[in-house]
């Protein structure tokens, strides 16, 4: 009897630390989840009169890709339809770092945008970029709280 409790002793044993060694392998961080290659998808704006608009990217649109790579370098590619023809109306290319909530992107000009991150999960994400200044209004005429866009992980 003694031994048969000395071998469900060690069988215990050998789960909790087998299983202690599977919860502490890889901790998701915010970071860890950017990381990778983005669809832009929809562009919104929020009102202070809760008229809200929103842009549904078109088909060329959608080919626009924004990528945030592990070695913090960042691209951003959007295209556009020009007499229907889908073509690259800019390619911006920087650094990025996270601060708490924060997206910082640096360009390679020296110009620097922040962006809050809204939601962010393994297959989504939402950035908003805070008001558009005092002189910055909606299509009603109220002002402009914050733009967003959102975005589907492609790889």
């Amino acid at each position: 009897m003694k031994k048969h409790n000395l071998i469900i002793l060690a069988i215990l044993t050998i789960l909790v630390v087998s299983c202690n060694k599977d919860n502490n392998d890889e901790t998701i961080t915010t970071e860890s989840l950017l990381i990778g290659v983005w669809q832009p998808t929809k562009l919104g704006t929020i009102c202070s009169s809760d008229n809200n608009n929103e842009f549904v990217y078109t088909a060329c649109m959608l080919t626009s890709r924004t990528t945030f790579n592990e070695d913090t370098s960042y691209t951003d590619v959007f295209n556009v339809d020009v007499s229907g023809e889908c073509e690259n109306s800019y390619t911006l290319t920087g650094t990025w770092e996270v601060d708490s909530e924060i997206v910082k992107i640096t360009f390679n000009d020296g110009q620097q945008i922040e962006f809050s991150i809204l939601n962010l999960t393994d297959n989504a994400l939402k950035l908003g970029l805070e008001g558009g200044g005092s002189d910055s209004f909606c299509e009603d005429g109220s002002t402009v709280i914050r733009n967003y866009i959102e975005y589907l992980r492609v790889e």
